[in-house]
This record gives C-alpha cells, sequence and structure tokens, in this order.
C-alpha cells in the first residue's frame, strides 16, 4: 500500500492529504472587547466546527459573519452563539460564504477569558464527548419552596431537536417554563406548560444560546418537579 504524501497542511499534528484544516486555536485568552478571527477562508469546506469554552467569570457571544469576498466587505448572513458563565458550545455549522470571519463579544464592559477551536468539518453533528453529553437535565423530585420559582440550567449550549419533560408531581397549583436566555439578557420563553396538561414529553427545538427551566409552585407547602431535557445526541 502506498502511503498519502505529505501535503501543506500539517493539522492536529497529521501530514497527510486526509488532514482537516484547523482554522483557529485559540486557548485561556482574556479579553474585554470583541476579538476578531478572520479572514478564513472556507470556500471549499462543507462545515466547520466551533468548540468555544468561556471562563465561569463572564457570558460570551460568538458571531460568524460569511462574506463573499476575502476583504470582508460584502456580507450575506451570519450565525450567533451564545454561552453564559460556565457553558460550552461543541458543533458544527454549514458554511454559507466562502469566506467567514469570527467575533467573539464579552459584554460591555466585562471581561472574559475563553478557549477557541475552529476547524474543517465533513458535516454538520453535535459532539459527544461523553456518552451523556445528550442529557442535558435529569432532576427528579427537585423540591420547591412554597410558593417559590426554583430555576436550573444546563452545562451546556447544545442547538437541535430535543424532548423536554416538565411539571411537579405533588403540586395541585404550579407552572414550568422552558426559557431561552442570551448573554446579554434577553429572555424568551418558549414552553409553558402546568397542571392541567397532561403530562408527557414535548418535542422542542434548542437555539444556539443557553436554555434554562423556571419550575413554579403556587401551593402553600414545599413540593416537588421532575425535569427532563434530553437532546437528540448526533445529526442527521
Amino acid at each position: 500500500m502506498t502511503q498519502p504524501a505529505p501535503v501543506g497542511r500539517p493539522d492536529w499534528n497529521i501530514a497527510y492529504a486526509s488532514a482537516r484544516s484547523l482554522l483557529v486555536n485559540v486557548q485561556n485568552r482574556t479579553i474585554n472587547s470583541i476579538d476578531q478571527w478572520g479572514p478564513l477562508v472556507v470556500g471549499n469546506m462543507h462545515s466547520i466546527g466551533i468548540r468555544f469554552f468561556p471562563s465561569a467569570t463572564s457570558p460570551c457571544r460568538i458571531v460568524v459573519q460569511w462574506f463573499i469576498d476575502q476583504a470582508l466587505t460584502i456580507q450575506l448572513t451570519s450565525d450567533t452563539i451564545d454561552c453564559l458563565l460556565g457553558q460550552e458550545f461543541d458543533q458544527t455549522i454549514t458554511v454559507k460564504a466562502p469566506f467567514a470571519n469570527i467575533l467573539v463579544e464579552p459584554p460591555v464592559g466585562l471581561t472574559t477569558t475563553y478557549t477557541l477551536l475552529v476547524y474543517e468539518a465533513t458535516d454538520e453533528s453535535l459532539s459527544q464527548r461523553i456518552i451523556t453529553a445528550n442529557i442535558l437535565l435529569s432532576f427528579s423530585t427537585f423540591t420547591v419552596g412554597a410558593t417559590s420559582t426554583a430555576t436550573v440550567r444546563p452545562t451546556r449550549v447544545w442547538a437541535g431537536p430535543a424532548s423536554l419533560f416538565a411539571h411537579s408531581v405533588d403540586a395541585t397549583s404550579w407552572d414550568t417554563f422552558l426559557i431561552a436566555e442570551t448573554s446579554t439578557g434577553v429572555l424568551t420563553t418558549m414552553h409553558h406548560m402546568t397542571q392541567v396538561q397532561t403530562s408527557a414529553p414535548h418535542i422542542t427545538y434548542l437555539p444556539t444560546c443557553p436554555v434554562r427551566v423556571d419550575m413554579t409552585n403556587n401551593d402553600a407547602v414545599t413540593r416537588h418537579f421532575d425535569v427532563y431535557l434530553i437532546a437528540k445526541p448526533l445529526y442527521p
């Protein structure tokens, strides 16, 4: 068998034709203003993978801008990804133009430290670095005080289809909310369930920003809730 000839893309310590391009590799970089990575030449790629790990002290946003030209003057569209404190994002997205420009945006007036890897990918996928990574929330008989609301959040951002089951096991009056939460603090309710609905899983579609589940106990005594948020582990 003839070994493939080396090429000029020694990515991941591999120097053969099967190697994928590593576009951005920055670790533990501290910023207090917008960071830019680009222009990145991606026109020959199907997708790019993004692994983003912000610090546990500040939320952060990534904007992937897609341009027709290398001078970054004609923009077609963009993809936006938000992470809260200590959350991670590890997925691939489809290439939408020949050139990409990546902006890392901490909130105004705040400092964040982040690690970012951007690399060539062959298709859209989700990272399953541990076997239970797609189990975003799993709480049984979670205690919520009388006439109180409790909030639970996944530790990662995961965009795509998911199954949501959230209800109280003993409250006579309760509410559960699935809420999208951006790095700038904008909240958008995605699902609202109450005691009058049948306790069954709901199919939802998670955005490229953090989500949380708020559990409200309207009773005058302590009650308990079950919450399960399970994402589809692999694409397609």
